[in-house]
């Protein structure tokens, strides 16, 4: 009883280690010492970031510095930069359907996987539109495993590959995404208590069937 006791505590310990990783993230948690524009012709904002480890996007969002609700919408999609290729899109509506979050409108996704690699997040800006984002700022942060590269831009109504790196640097803020790292794989040492807590199980069972023949 006493291995199955401690065989159980080993096991729950693991799943709780596992599922630490399941709270979802914000990919971009802060910037500063930018001014709030608007864009002068149909434009696309953005930025490059590299994912050190295999993410799942849960929500893609459009930054609204007077906190929403939005006066248009907005499309907002994530690009592989090796290839250009246009992984996952959304449209963040005018008004207040989205959720509002740290000056944030969020349109929840299908939860796409995004594997280690580098990426480039974009949205439209129509012309002369009313919804404020913050460019040219001096300091940015991101929550692990997300590293910021470089500010996106670019000029059209739909959404493509940025053509220009760097302009308004740091940043035009822009699009924003919410992530879930369960797709990672466990770490080393989560495997190791799950394997010791079934070990542990196995050894139970098997003195315990000695003990009734």
């Amino acid at each position: 009883m006493k291995l199955l006791h401690a065989a159980g505590i080993a096991a729950a310990l693991a799943i709780s280690i596992a599922g630490a990783a399941d709270a979802s993230s914000v990919a971009l948690t802060g910037f500063s010492g930018g001014t709030s524009a608007t864009s002068g012709g149909d434009q696309l904002y953005g930025w490059f970031f590299d994912t050190g480890a295999a993410i799942d996007i849960t929500a893609l969002g459009v930054g609204d510095a007077s906190g929403g609700p939005l006066q248009v919408s907005h499309d907002v999609g994530i690009f592989d930069v090796s290839d250009q290729s246009l992984l996952v899109s959304t449209n963040v509506p005018a008004g207040s359907s989205a959720t509002l979050l740290d000056g944030f409108m969020y349109e929840s996704i299908s939860s796409f996987h995004l594997a280690a690699g580098s990426y480039v997040i974009v949205m439209t800006m129509p012309a002369d539109n009313s919804d404020l984002q913050s460019i040219s700022n001096t300091s940015v942060t991101t929550s692990s495993p997300i590293t910021y590269v470089d500010s996106a831009f670019s000029l059209g109504s739909s959404l493509a590959f940025p053509t220009t790196k760097g302009a308004f640097s740091k940043g035009l803020f822009g699009p924003n995404f919410q992530f879930d790292a369960t797709a990672a794989a466990p770490e080393p040492a989560t495997w190791s208590l799950m394997i010791a807590g079934l070990g542990l199980a196995g050894a139970a069972l098997r003195r315990r069937r000695s003990a009734l023949a």
